[in-house]
Order: structure tokens, then C-alpha cells, then sequence
């Protein structure tokens, strides 16, 4: 979730721009733009840990998210936040593919061979559905801690 808060959300992740850039109103989706996503902000993915730390054994997997969206839902919220229109650009699954993406323009402090890599990478996860989590989560078993979810971390953020 810190990705799209950056660079005014507090956090410890490097900058970078995943799919949606939020600060320069700029989004290359991957495929169709409804792919689902399971996001988290760190801080709150911080306090589980914590909470896990207590428990006497812990399960092979530890899922937490924070909320599900898809980049179209993540398009529309960021663009109600910023209260205006992104430019937009969709990769067809096709052209992801064949390693064919829209690199972000705004990306910095990486070599153009080491954007269109991540990139790539990103959207293959995206389309094959890696970041939709399994919904087995753990965050029912710490009822006090109350995640952030994208529109509320975006309306914050911006």
C-alpha cells in the first residue's frame, strides 16, 4: 500500500512506482485492470508481526492484508484523492506476455533495463493473480488491530 502514498506517507519502503503514480497522476495497469490485490500498509503489517511474536507457535503461512482492490478500483480512488484525472495507459495480458510494458515515466534511481524488468515482473504477478491472497488470513486473530484500507490511506495520504 506505501507505494501509492509515496512521497508523502510515512514509511521505510525505497520509493518506487507500482502500477498507479499516484503523486504525478500517471497509471500503466496491467492487463484489464481487475485483477485483484491484496495490499497492506507496512505499519500495519509491522503491528501483526508484533502480535505474532506473543503467539506459542505459529502456522506454516501468516496472510494479513489490509484490503483488496483492483487497479481500476485503486485508479478511481486515487484519482477521487488527488481530485483529478490521471493519464492512462493499459498493457494488454498479451503484451505483458512478451515482456511489452509501459515503463513509468516518473522512475528514478533505476537504469532502464532494471524498470522494464520490475515492471514486467509486476505485471505478470498482476495478471496471474499473485497478489490476491488467500482469503485463510490471520487478521481475525487480533481483532484490535484495525488496518488501513486504500481509500482511507489514499484520502490521508493526499
Amino acid at each position: 500500500m506505501d507505494y501509492w502514498g509515496m512521497p508523502r506517507v510515512r514509511t521505510n519502503i525505497h520509493q518506487h512506482v507500482i502500477g498507479i503514480d499516484v503523486a504525478n497522476c500517471w497509471a500503466g495497469i496491467p492487463g484489464d485492470g481487475n485483477d485483484k490485490m491484496s495490499v497492506t500498509y507496512s505499519y500495519d503489517l509491522a503491528a501483526y508481526i508484533v502480535k505474532l511474536l506473543d503467539l506459542d507457535e505459529w502456522p506454516e503461512f501468516s496472510v494479513f492484508a489490509g484490503d483488496d482492490v483492483t487497479y481500476n478500483e485503486l485508479l478511481k480512488l486515487a484519482e477521487e484523492a488527488r481530485g483529478k484525472k490521471f493519464d492512462v495507459i493499459y498493457d494488454s495480458a498479451e503484451k505483458i506476455k512478451e515482456g511489452q510494458v509501459t515503463v513509468p515515466p516518473f522512475l528514478t534511481g533505476y537504469s532502464e533495463a532494471e524498470a522494464l524488468e520490475m515492471t514486467v515482473l509486476v505485471s505478470r504477478l498482476t495478471i496471474a493473480g499473485a497478489f490476491d491472497l488467500p482469503k485463510e488470513r490471520m487478521n481475525s486473530m487480533f481483532p484490535d488491530i484495525k488496518p488501513i484500507k486504500m481509500r482511507e490511506f489514499l484520502i490521508n495520504t493526499w
